[in-house]
This record gives structure tokens, C-alpha cells and sequence, in this order.
């Protein structure tokens, strides 16, 4: 078939359905019907995009250009994609106050859950990954603009960080102390509650942040914050010198001993500590591996 033969198929889908969004797998005799043993328009129309975009050994001329614009092609199906999930993400931030939607989440208007409708709450996920450069997907700084116009949170860590510390802190001032078993579960921080959060299973990730063992960081901040209620990062038993350093643990025992020094420095009252330069800023900054 020529180019022009798959054009009036292309056009005879266009004039049925009103638009181009083809699955990529569409096969089709005349255009507007389904058939298994027909023409892949849709992968003709995947390739008429990137053969635009000059991802192809091909050219696509000027009138064939015209042609398609003229039956709404859309070259950049990404872009439409993401306006489309926005008013979805627009519509929940409407209804309920915030993106706290769950990774799993499907709906077809935003607001109202639906099994078979459209994954949200991945769409989110991505958004976030694209923000922190994770993955292929891009983000513009107009997409971004606008996803805080409805109030994104790009790193949740941070905040379920300070959601957890707030429980962390209602529990130290009930009981004194941070001793929280492992599988401890709460909504308020004193009362156990199984269906709450896991809160000892957090602060044992807090400890093994602090010494290494953990792809995430703990910022100084919040080992200040966790020293303030008692916080008590080693049990008795342990000592930094136990474990003998070498090339494998390096990085580890070196976030180990920074992160050491701050909960030291933090057991000394601000009016007696000597400036950071004073402490050979340039020391610790060595120490703090990115």
C-alpha cells in the first residue's frame, strides 16, 4: 500500500471516531472497523510521528505534514497525555485538598475511584521521578509551575518524615523515652493501635540512616530534631570501633563517624560552640559523601 492508501484509512478513522488516538496495535481494513488481518494503522500512525520528529531514516514532507494536521494529529502524544491526566490530578486536589493519591489509584473523573479507569496515582509517581531526574520521562518548568499550583509534594519522604517525628515526639513526651518496640503501630504517637502507623519499624529505619546502612540520608536537621527527645542511636553494646574499616565500608563508616560528630556537637549548648570554621568546616565537608 502507498502512503496515500493509509492517509484515507487514517482520514475514514479521524471521520468516525473524531480524533487520531489509535492503539498502536489497531489493525483495520477500512479504517473505522477492527479487523486482526488488516493494515497496523496504528503503528503506521507511531511512525508518521517519529519520522517528524527526525527519529527516522525517512522524511516526511511539508504537505504530508498538512495532510495529517488536517485530520488532528497530534505529534507530541506525551504532552496531550499529560494535559489529560493534569485535569484528572486538577480534579482530585478540587474535591479532596491535596495528591495524596494512592499509587494504585484509577478513576475517570479525578475524584471517584474506578478500577478501569485511568492510573492517577502512577501518573503522580512519575511526575515525581521526572522531577528528581529518575527515568526517561521529562518535566517541564511550566509542568512543574503548574503541579505546584495544586499543591504538589515532590519528595514525600520529607514529609512523612515530620508526619512520623510528630508521633515520635507525642510518644517520648507520654513515656520518657524512644524505646519503641519494633512492630509498635499508632495514630497518636502514646496509644498503640494496630491499624496505625508503624512507628518502631520508622525509628529503627532513622538508626540505620544514621549509620550508613540505608540508600536514604538523614539530614542534619533531623538528627537535631531526634536528639531533642532522647533519641539513642546505638544500644549499648555498640561501638563504632567494632567493625573494622575497609575500601567495601568505607562510605558507610564515613557517614557513621559524620553523622557522630553532629549528635556530639548537638550535646553542647549553642552559646559555646566554636564557629564552623573553627570546626575545619572543609573536614566535615569531606565527610559528607552526595
Amino acid at each position: 500500500m502507498t502512503w496515500q492508501d493509509k492517509y484515507k484509512l487514517a482520514k475514514a478513522y479521524y471521520e468516525h471516531y473524531g480524533n487520531l488516538e489509535l492503539p498502536q496495535n489497531y489493525k483495520t481494513f477500512n479504517g473505522y472497523e477492527k479487523d486482526e488481518n488488516g493494515l497496523n494503522l496504528g503503528l503506521w500512525i507511531v511512525h508518521q510521528r517519529q519520522t517528524y520528529k527526525g527519529n527516522s531514516t525517512y522524511k516526511i514532507s511539508e504537505e504530508r505534514i498538512k495532510l495529517l494536521e488536517e485530520i488532528k494529529m497530534i505529534w507530541n502524544v506525551y504532552d496531550t497525555n499529560w494535559n489529560e491526566m493534569y485535569k484528572l490530578a486538577k480534579a482530585y486536589y478540587e474535591h479532596y485538598g491535596n495528591l495524596e493519591i494512592p499509587q494504585n489509584y484509577k478513576t475517570f473523573n479525578g475524584y471517584e475511584e474506578d478500577k478501569e479507569g485511568f492510573n492517577l496515582g502512577c501518573w503522580i509517581n512519575a511526575q515525581r521521578n521526572a522531577f528528581k531526574g529518575i527515568g526517561t520521562s521529562k518535566i517541564t518548568k511550566k509542568q512543574i509551575k503548574q503541579l505546584d499550583e495544586i499543591k504538589m509534594v515532590w519528595n514525600v519522604y520529607d514529609t512523612n518524615w515530620n508526619e512520623m517525628y510528630k508521633l515520635a515526639k507525642a510518644y517520648y513526651k507520654y513515656y520518657g523515652n524512644l524505646e519503641i518496640p519494633f512492630d509498635y503501630k499508632t495514630i497518636n504517637g502514646y496509644e498503640s493501635d494496630k491499624e496505625g502507623f508503624n512507628l518502631g519499624y520508622w525509628i529503627n529505619t532513622q538508626r540505620r540512616t544514621y549509620k550508613g546502612d540505608s540508600t536514604r540520608k538523614i539530614a542534619e536537621e533531623q538528627i537535631r530534631l531526634l536528639d531533642e527527645i532522647g533519641m539513642i542511636w546505638y544500644f549499648r553494646d555498640e561501638k563504632l570501633q567494632k567493625e573494622i574499616i575497609t575500601s567495601s565500608n568505607l562510605k558507610k563508616k564515613n557517614i557513621e563517624i559524620l553523622n557522630r560528630t553532629r549528635t556530639l556537637l548537638n550535646q553542647f549548648a549553642s552559646d559555646t560552640l566554636p564557629t564552623k570554621e573553627e570546626l575545619n568546616e572543609s573536614f566535615i565537608k569531606k565527610l559528607e559523601l552526595k
